[in-house]
């Protein structure tokens, strides 16, 4: 359990999470899917622009929930266009 290498790792990032994961869908709680949702955007944008901005359905399963994140939206996408626009 206490072992070195990458074994441990693996192990407790599937282990840790499992419990409250099932607990919160168990609930019927839906801030599990927003959280999945926003995290698969953060890491497909990059690589995978078209398949990001298609998980941000995930969230606007209860929009008044994020609503800070909406407003931070927009200018973190002028930021990310005038990157792509540097970069040419």
């Amino acid at each position: 359990m206490f072992g070195k290498g990458e074994n441990t790792r693996s192990v407790f990032l599937f282990a840790v999470p499992f419990a409250p994961v099932l607990a919160c869908l168990e609930a019927a709680q839906i801030g599990f899917v927003l959280l999945v949702g926003i995290v698969l955007f953060m890491v497909l944008e990059r690589a995978r622009p078209f398949l990001a901005g298609a998980v941000l359905v995930l969230p606007f399963a209860k929009p008044h929930l994020l609503a800070f994140f909406w407003l931070a939206f927009p200018f973190h996408m002028l930021i990310f266009l005038q990157a792509i626009q540097n970069r040419c």
